[in-house]
């Protein structure tokens, strides 16, 4: 197991059997919008966060109309975990791994 595999299993460890976990692979430069699940979405404010405590939005990672997360221009510095808590206990976590891009 490297350890990428090993930071995955601990980090499925801490969440609830409800969430909904996602490895999202995004090429440096590209644009991607991460979908909250919209099952079990009570209709309150969805609510994102970083594992890392880190600021979510910045002038690259913004809201859409419809509360989802859109990166913009990919660097190595969006990689991490974000979480999306989309109603009470039940949480959309996306892992986020930035590749180069390939020549």
């Amino acid at each position: 197991m490297n350890l990428y595999d090993k930071y995955i299993f601990l980090l499925l460890t801490i969440f609830s059997a409800r969430d909904i976990v996602e490895t999202v692979n995004i090429t440096e430069g590209e644009t991607r919008t991460l979908n909250c699940t919209k099952e079990f979405y009570d209709g309150r404010d969805r609510k994102w966060t970083r594992k890392d405590g880190g600021t979510v939005f910045n002038n690259r990672r913004v809201l859409t109309e419809d509360a989802q997360l859109q990166i913009i221009d990919a660097s190595v510095v969006d990689a991490g975990v974000y979480i999306c808590k989309n109603a009470p206990q039940i949480n959309h976590i996306f892992i986020v791994r930035i590749q180069g891009r390939s020549m």
